[in-house]
Order: C-alpha cells, then sequence, then structure tokens
C-alpha cells in the first residue's frame, strides 16, 4: 500500500499525516513532472524497498519533529507572544 498525493501544498494534509503514523509511505507528485516520471517514481515506491523505506522513515520523521506536544505548546505559545506584541 502507498499513499498518493498531487497536493502541491508543502503542508501534509490530515490524510496524509495519518497515513504517515501508521507507517505508510506517503508519495507526493508534483503536478509539473511529466507522465513518464510519475510513473517510474510509484514504480519504484511500490517496488524498491529502501526508496518505500526512505518514504516511511520521513513520514515518522514529520510526525515526531512537527506533532508532538512539546513542539505543539512551542509553536502556540510564539504564536500568543507575537500576537501580543503587535
Amino acid at each position: 500500500d502507498i499513499m498518493l498525493s498531487m497536493d502541491n501544498d508543502q503542508q501534509y494534509s490530515p490524510n496524509e499525516l495519518q497515513a504517515q503514523a501508521m507507517g505508510l509511505p506517503v508519495l507526493k507528485l508534483d503536478h509539473t513532472e511529466t507522465p513518464h516520471t510519475l510513473a517510474k517514481l510509484l514504480e519504484q515506491a511500490l517496488n524498491d524497498k529502501s526508496v518505500r523505506e526512505k518514504l516511511i522513515l520521513k513520514g515518522y520523521q514529520n510526525i515526531s519533529s512537527n506533532y508532538f506536544l512539546p513542539y505543539i505548546k512551542k509553536t502556540f505559545l510564539t504564536s500568543v507572544i507575537s500576537a501580543l506584541r503587535q
């Protein structure tokens, strides 16, 4: 299994985050790529174990660095302090 995304947004959608947290590789494809390139990227993600493992690791790293309570608290407090200073 793999999750494909054609979203141009740099941030991950809630569905993509859920997939990452569950260890599902998420492949974000750029709509400007040629169909041949897109097919090659998908084929690699499905059939090359090292590519698949890198995508899974990238997802776990995204979750662990951006979505744990200490990081969320820090980001929230930074935003509040910034808003109060204005």
